[in-house]
């Protein structure tokens, strides 16, 4: 199994300038990323759309900032996807510099998600997926299949997991 990608979001009261803050964000992530660009956003267009972003000097991750969010996303190649702990653990002390560089500009995080793509190369997807996980065993023709679980933990966090099969060309 192999971790094709990921996204790691920390959403936020709308902030009306996170211009203001990219002093800060370059001191504390510039271990690992390059200094931020600023995108020049008319005021009144979509608060999602990135107005920062910034991209890591191994060229596998890039952040976001909008008015309402900051997002880590991280694309993972073959030296790495393999190795699950090392993925994790890259993950993890990025997003921590992310969270920190958000904390020191006193930007309160309201709600927070990690998606993490996982990839398996299987030959027939769809009967493993029809048959391991939802018994159905009597389904002849089903070509495309997708399954989405999801539960509460601890009663404060949300665990989603997919799968489905995808047809790569």
């Amino acid at each position: 199994m192999k971790i094709k990608d990921s996204a790691i979001t920390f959403w936020f009261q709308k902030q009306p300038n996170p211009k203001i803050y990219v002093d800060k964000f370059n001191e504390v992530l510039k271990e690992h990323f390059f200094d931020f660009n600023i995108i020049g956003v008319p005021a009144n267009i979509d608060p999602a759309i990135p107005r920062l972003t910034a991209v890591s000097s191994s060229n596998h991750s890039n952040i976001e900032v909008s008015l309402i969010s900051a997002r880590l996303r991280t694309n993972f190649d073959e030296n790495y996807n393999e190795d699950i702990n090392v993925c994790i653990d890259y993950l993890k002390e990025r997003a921590l510099k992310l969270f920190e560089a958000l904390k020191s500009c006193d930007i309160n995080i309201v709600y927070s998600a990690i998606f993490i793509n996982l990839e398996e190369k299987e030959d027939n997807a769809v009967t493993k997926i029809k048959e391991h996980f939802l018994k159905l065993e009597n389904l002849e023709t089903i070509d495309e299949i997708g399954v989405r679980l999801s539960q509460v933990v601890d009663n404060k966090f949300y665990s989603n997991i997919s799968f489905n099969n995808s047809k790569q060309i």
